[in-house]
């Protein structure tokens, strides 16, 4: 592509520097006269990717990116001199000057980044937000002067889900021109689109500086969002049930791989093989709790599916509250949907529980009889061994 400031200069070299150029067509020579704003303009259509082929990526050890540019730009000259200083100039380039910064900014590393609120409540906008400003898009670009970009989340083939549109008259920045005191300033009425996402290492970085769940959680509000129109909602954050649902389906299967947020098919045939006896010996079946088992398997399967202790559990509360741990261990490392899945396979008859829109069952009477069947299960395999 030819870079537009040197077109800009070509123009220049063409013609006197120190004239007033107007955009064609669009506004008059005394009117361009009387707007300083708009001495010297040339406009000039960019379509940009950066970076291009062949990574078509900035990836750094936490963070990725890219940037998009679909856009009218305003290109002006400030301080032009009249001369050969102009005309002999070479552009630094809309590639070198955006490269740069996106490179030097996208080396933030999350542990530096206050995160935790935005993953436990899966707000994306907050989360997004919190990685706009530590990577300085604004400080160092000058780029936005005071904009709010609007975030959304978008289905990329490298992950970067997290869109930021920055938008308005104000979005500006300078290129300097090599050899030259001269700088073009470029104006883009409409805006440009950041997409950022995390490098499978920040991932990893999230989830061992905040749990499994939290970092799941956060994973499968973008997965949500992505899924369906790529904007955000008035209210920003997406209940955990919804994002463990999204976060184990469709598209998003790849990116929870990607993540690896989610386990795998070989863990998940591992943990439905090995379920029951694991939870009998959590339980000190045999012998250490002979009749434990009731207890424990209606307060794991209570915590899968409420998400809370099951206060009422028949027989010891000691034996509930060792389930109940047990369950939580068990959605920080695997996730609710998935634990729930092994359980609806081996219990249900592989008939999902119906929930509501929060992802609460309707009735406690099915979740109930799964865990009888895990009861038993246990029972069974305590037996065995």
């Amino acid at each position: 592509m030819t870079d537009p400031v040197q077109e800009l200069l070509d123009h220049f070299q063409q013609s006197d520097a120190r004239s007033w150029v107007t955009r064609t067509g669009r506004r008059s020579i005394s009117s361009a006269q009387a707007d300083p704003l708009r001495r010297d303009l040339l406009t000039t259509r960019l379509k940009l990717s950066l970076p291009g082929p062949p990574d078509n990526l900035w990836q750094a050890t936490d963070l990725m990116g890219k940037i998009e540019i679909d856009s009218d730009a305003d290109l002006r000259l400030l301080h032009s001199p009249a001369g050969p200083e102009v005309s002999l100039g070479l552009s630094m380039g809309f590639e070198q000057m955006l490269a740069r910064a996106m490179e030097l900014n996208l080396e933030r590393r999350l542990a530096e980044m206050d995160l935790g609120e935005a993953c436990e409540r899966g707000d994306l906008r907050a989360f997004a937000n919190v990685i706009f400003d530590q990577i300085g898009v604004e400080r160092q670009w000058e780029l936005c002067h005071g904009l709010e970009p609007k975030f959304g989340a978008e289905w990329d083939e490298h992950f970067c889900l997290i869109s930021a549109l920055i938008e308005g008259d104000d979005l500006r920045f300078e290129l300097p021109i090599a050899g030259s005191a001269t700088r073009v300033e470029v104006r883009i009425p409409k805006g440009l689109t950041l997409r950022l996402g995390l490098t499978a290492r920040g991932w990893a970085s999230l989830k061992r500086m905040l749990g499994g769940t939290k970092a799941r959680h956060i994973a499968g509000a973008m997965a949500r969002i992505a899924a369906s129109s790529g904007e955000m909602a008035a209210g920003s954050a997406v209940p955990r049930p919804l994002a463990e649902a999204a976060f184990t389906s469709g598209e998003s299967v790849l990116f929870s791989t990607f993540t690896r947020l989610a386990p795998s098919q070989a863990e998940m045939s591992m943990l439905a093989g090995n379920l029951s006896a694991s939870l009998a010996r959590d339980a000190g079946l045999p012998g250490v709790n002979p009749g434990g088992e009731a207890p424990f398997a209606q307060a794991y399967v209570h915590a899968i599916y409420f998400g809370s202790r099951l206060e009422s559990a028949a027989g010891s509360v000691r034996m509930a509250r060792r389930g109940h741990r047990r369950a939580e261990s068990d959605s920080a490392r695997y996730g609710q949907y998935v634990i729930r899945a092994v359980l609806q396979k081996l219990f249900n008859g592989g008939r999902t529980v119906a929930v509501r829109t929060n992802g609460v069952p309707l009735s406690a009477n099915e979740t109930a009889r799964i865990g009888e069947r895990l009861a038993k299960a246990m029972a069974s395999s305590a037996k065995a061994d």
